[in-house]
């Protein structure tokens, strides 16, 4: 690479598995999208309600606009503003409201079913402190057991084992 010659270097595009990967260059373009529809109230309250970007993607890409395209997409652009309308309704605010509750509820109540299933996965090591409050019985799943035959600890060192011979 010498003499300052410079050559256009053309993207190849490579089927191997190392290479290039399609499922990323689709996600990028379909997050790009998505984030263009996001967009879409923004652009229909400052550009009008005849704006759509797919059109302005068609114009920018030197790509014919289909007047079947035009239509289904002002039609899309109808729907949309109709359903956001529907939406700024104190019916609807106050559905989203009580469904926004529903799911508090529905997580508290959840979490105190996780609380009491007590079920303590453990490998052998034991905690003296229990800091969640979980009820005193406890049903340990743990992949060994002890020479004593019992599956609240794993060696015969425990403090609980009767095969322990420091106590």
């Amino acid at each position: 690479m010498g003499g300052g010659l410079q050559q256009d270097v053309q993207p190849q595009v490579y089927l191997g598995m190392n290479n290039l990967c399609f499922h990323r260059l689709h996600y990028m373009a379909s997050t790009n999208a998505g984030l263009c529809q996001g967009n879409m109230t923004w652009c229909y309250e400052v550009r009008g309600p005849q704006y759509h970007w797919v059109l302005d993607l068609y114009e920018r890409l030197n790509l014919p606009i289909l007047p079947a395209v035009v239509e289904a997409l002002s039609e899309v652009i109808k729907e949309r503003a109709a359903e956001l309308e529907k939406q700024k309704t104190s019916h609807s605010k106050t559905l989203r409201v009580k469904m926004k509750t529903a799911r508090a509820e529905d997580q508290e109540a959840r979490k105190k079913w996780v609380r009491q299933q007590a079920v303590q996965h453990t490998y052998g090591e034991e905690e003296d402190d229990d800091e969640r409050g979980q009820p005193e019985e406890v049903t340990v799943i743990s992949g060994k057991t002890c020479r004593c035959g019992s599956t609240s600890h794993k060696r015969t060192t425990h403090k609980s084992c009767p095969l322990n011979s420091k106590k």
